[in-house]
């Protein structure tokens, strides 16, 4: 599997007089490499088919805290877009609402969750 597991990214310490801002900083960097493995997990995996693994990744994405809010809100419609091929339709009806009714998503994002939600049905 192409994703780090979040338990296996840890701050390091070279030496007990090591500044915390900089582990801080070192730990924060790490976050965002783990964020962009979990995006790039999930791109190629709905590209490759797999639509499970996809939605996987696009939900750790999600729920990371670590992308900007218009950022959650793409990785959220993605979600809801797999959810809906995965027939999971009370899920990707409910994430795509959550993109279409955001005040952080972008344009195009809630123009996307306004088709899937015509294309769920109701």
């Amino acid at each position: 599997m192409y994703v780090r597991i979040r338990s296996q990214i840890r701050p390091r310490f070279l030496d007990p007089g090591e500044s915390a801002a900089l582990t801080l900083a070192e730990q924060l960097q790490a976050d965002e490499l783990l964020i962009d493995d979990l995006l790039l997990n999930a791109d190629l995996s709905y590209e490759m088919g797999d639509i499970e693994e996809a939605a996987k990744s696009f939900e750790a994405a999600f729920a990371s805290g670590g992308l900007t809010d218009d950022l959650r809100c793409n990785s959220l419609l993605w979600l809801a877009e797999c959810q809906h091929e995965l027939g999971q339709a009370d899920s990707a009806r409910r994430n795509a609402g959550r993109v279409k009714q955001s005040p952080s998503a972008f344009e195009k994002d809630k123009e996307c969750a306004d088709a899937l939600l015509k294309a769920i049905g109701p």
